[in-house]
């Protein structure tokens, strides 16, 4: 080690010699061996949470020690490989590797004074494994400086911070002095970088193209993102918010999400390849990203066009993780993959998926082919609430069996519930085709008889999907729904309620998140809760437990279930049931949302179509966003959480949306959200008579 960490009184670079390949692991003493991390129990890194105590302390000493050490030893194997480069650039390297040598003493002396020698817990061997088999002095720079380097500007002031708060200046002086130094060591790889790289491509391009695999931008940054240093060290700004952006998966296998919101139609059309109309593709273009709110930070989120980085920032400076977003599954090629997650299973989301199958982990086949067509059928919703409603006698404020809806597949048997719909004193009736989503894709009948055009309608759903569901249609007080996911063993796990909000149709139009209830009137939050909140949770419990015997998953589905509050003949009743969703919903995107609200708060989210928008004078959907974030900035908690205390975020990207944007407000009220549209012309702001 001493040899090692041996510096030179003088420079001289007269006689680089031949180039020397790679050894398969640097030459050490046996203690610090990269073999041992191979065939020895692993130490893990410390949690920050433990690091008050001596041992983690020194372990985590002993982590950074190594990383300099294979810094060191990375650096001079770049003098070997690359006689030839510039000198200039050789002189740097090797000032650099002086340096390297300096905090690994740092760190050893560090550790000793602990009472730990270097050498003392095995050692990680990544970053040789990734950077030895380098093949140029521009794969060098790309990956040690811009990337190894560069994530020490973020983990170098974490824990600088981190030990000075535990009083362990000692440490924490060390890291200061790292920390700056590693400001000109990434300055020193750009320089170089620049000057090697494509002169028609940004230095962001570049360094994508550049660095290999299992190294990706991802690495370069650390706890905490440290834009200053970036600046410091020369980065440009493009580069800078391009990588405080970005995301790949840094060990977890990621799961992959799919946005395809109309797989109810693509369920009844029975294969693959539905033509859908364009405002159809227009809402599962726009709206494709939204997907990020149920994917975490190491996932991937299949999209049209990547949302701009502008956009992902306004998302990450709430708090949202900020997953890997790919223009199509063959960017996936190769890649190990944890699970598959449309927004729902349907032949096209199949189809469309089927090239990844191969990179599953074997123990997490996708659910698809394993879910009955029929939990996305209307008519087993119906049939589900009648049965469970059976087990329910002692619940009287729980609608009465005729509101549940029946199959029908033949126009006379529609007439007939109609006609018998009406005879239980309900004046109007609901047809619903048995595959329809967020209200669409039904017609509402007044008195007993159809009229030309829902007779065309009718017949044309019964030669589509074989029946259709006919109900009452009923006075809403409140629209809402529950969710959960079914796990492998049968199992459900609770993800909570959400208020939607319908318009005249019964379509979902947004949805009340935090504080939901509020500005309900008591006779309708005692609808939905009766005296306890527990009771409705109970409930849908038992429906859920109900649901989960019904299907098998190797993975955890999502479950959703719409709701009703109503009125009829004068009293508030519940209809735990409207319909059965086994899959993603705005709703269950809304409950992720709600994380990012302050306590306490109340929240609007709403879909907003350019239609409506330009009524209300906005040319462009941009335009429109930028006024509405003009007249509600957002502000933060100031709790220590990142969450939203009140202000506007756009939950898609204004900037590429062709046709529809998705708005969150957060206020104290939902009063207070209300009079964020107030002036704005047009149905724009239609939705305040909907709640």
């Amino acid at each position: 080690m001493a040899t090692k960490l041996r510096r030179p009184k003088t420079l001289c670079d007269e006689v680089p010699g031949a180039a020397v390949p790679a050894p398969r692991v640097p030459g050490r003493p046996e203690t610090l061996s990269l073999d041992r991390w191979q065939s020895e129990a692993r130490a893990g890194f410390p949690n920050p949470t433990t690091l008050h105590e001596d041992e983690d302390r020194a372990l985590a000493i002993h982590f950074f020690a190594n990383h300099e050490l294979l810094a060191v030893e990375l650096m001079a194997l770049c003098l070997l490989k690359f006689p030839d480069a510039p000198k200039e650039f050789r002189h740097g390297v090797a000032q650099t590797l002086i340096e390297e040598q300096v905090h690994t003493e740092l760190y050893i002396e560090r550790m000793q004074q602990l009472g730990f020698e270097f050498g003392a817990f095995p050692v990680n061997d990544f970053f040789w494994k990734c950077t030895a088999p380098m093949r140029s002095p521009l794969e060098f720079v790309s990956q040690m400086s811009l990337t190894f380097e560069q994530a020490n500007l973020d983990y170098s002031r974490f824990y600088a911070d981190l030990f000075h708060e535990l009083g362990d200046d000692g440490t924490s002086k060390i890291l200061e002095r790292i920390h700056i130094d590693e400001i000109g060591h990434v300055g020193h790889g750009l320089k170089w970088f620049r000057r090697w790289h494509d002169a028609d491509e940004s230095d962001w391009d570049a360094y994508r193209r550049v660095v290999r695999f299992p190294l990706t931008p991802s690495r370069a940054k650390g706890i905490g993102f440290q834009v200053e240093a970036r600046r410091r060290a020369g980065l440009p700004e493009d580069f800078i918010s391009e990588l405080g952006v970005y995301s790949h998966s840094k060990g977890r296998t990621p799961d992959v999400y799919l946005f395809n919101p109309a797989c109810e139609a693509e369920i009844a059309y029975g294969k693959p390849g539905l033509q859908l109309p364009k405002p159809v593709r227009q809402l599962a273009g726009d709206l494709a990203s939204l997907m990020m709110l149920a994917a975490r930070q190491d996932d991937v989120v299949i999209v049209p066009q990547r949302p701009g980085t502008e956009f992902l920032a306004s998302m990450q400076a709430v708090g949202c993780d900020i997953p890997e977003f790919v223009e199509g599954c063959e960017q996936l090629a190769k890649r190990s993959i944890g699970s598959l997650r449309p927004w729902g299973w349907s032949p096209d989301s199949r189809a469309c998926l089927a090239p990844l199958l191969s990179q599953l982990e074997a123990q997490r086949r996708p659910i698809g082919d394993e879910l009955p067509v029929e939990l996305f059928s209307k008519a087993w919703s119906a049939k589900l609430l009648r049965d469970w409603l059976a087990t329910q006698s002692d619940n009287d404020w729980l609608c009465p069996p005729e509101v549940c809806g029946v199959a029908c597949d033949s126009a006379d048997a529609v007439i007939a519930q109609i006609a018998a719909i009406a005879a239980d004193g309900y004046g109007v009736a609901v047809i619903k085709a048995i595959y329809g989503a967020s209200g669409q894709n039904a017609v509402r009948v007044h008195g007993t008889e159809l009229d030309d055009n829902q007779r065309g309608w009718l017949k044309r759903i019964l030669a589509a999907q074989g029946a259709v569901v006919v109900e009452p249609w009923l006075d809403g007080l409140l629209d809402f729904s529950v969710h959960a996911d079914l796990r492998p063993d049968s199992s459900v796990s609770s993800h909570g309620i959400v208020r939607l909000l319908t318009d005249g149709r019964g379509q979902y139009r947004g949805a009340v998140i935090g504080r939901f209830v509020d500005g309900l009137d008591t006779d309708v939050i005692r609808g939905l809760y009766r005296d306890t909140p527990r009771l409705l949770h109970r409930l849908f419990d038992d429906i859920f437990a109900k649901i989960a015997g019904t299907v098998e998953a190797s993975v955890p589905m999502p479950l959703g279930i719409d709701g009703l509050v109503y009125r009829h003949a004068g009293e508030v009743r519940l209809k735990p049931i409207i319909e059965i969703n086994p899959r993603y919903t705005m709703g269950r995107l809304a409950l992720e949302l709600n994380k990012r609200l302050r306590t306490g708060r109340v929240g609007v989210w709403l879909i907003l179509n350019r239609r409506d928008i330009a009524a209300a004078g906005f040319a462009e959907l941009a335009e429109f966003a930028a006024g509405m974030q003009s007249r509600s900035p957002i502000e933060l908690a100031d709790t220590g959480k990142t969450q939203i205390s009140k202000g506007v975020l756009f939950t898609n990207d204004p900037a590429s949306a062709e046709g529809y944007l998705t708005m969150l407000m957060v206020d104290e009220s939902l009063a207070a959200c209300k009079r964020c549209f107030d002036g704005l012309d047009g149905p724009l702001g239609n939705w305040r008579d909907w709640c």
